[in-house]
């Protein structure tokens, strides 16, 4: 295994998406997570886990709902925030332990 450090999205979306070439061989290149018990999955915000190592479905770290975080949605009138995002309509409820803050 050989871990290179790369700097921007494109480039790094570029060698996933074609590999690298080191001495005449390509090489298929992938993202490399770290994950140890204060890790927390991105999909179903449990601790210990990454995502790429979870068989759990989807679950919002603001709200609980059964979706992606990046997924979170308001459905008030007028309330401008952005999806994925986190504003003041939502009450707060954390998918771990059931409290009223986010994971």
């Amino acid at each position: 295994m050989v871990v290179f450090v790369v700097n921007g999205r494109k480039l790094r979306h570029s060698l996933i998406k074609n590999g690298i070439n080191a001495p005449g061989v390509w090489y298929q290149v992938e993202v490399f997570k770290n994950a140890g018990p204060d890790s927390m999955c991105e999909l179903c915000c449990w601790w210990g886990h990454i995502d790429i190592q979870c068989g759990n479905k989807p679950k919002c770290s603001y709200c609980s709902g059964n979706h992606l975080t990046s997924d979170h949605k308001y459905n008030v009138v007028g309330c401008m925030a952005m999806q994925g995002s986190l504003c003041g309509h939502t009450p707060e409820k954390c998918p771990n332990c059931k409290g009223n803050h986010i994971a």
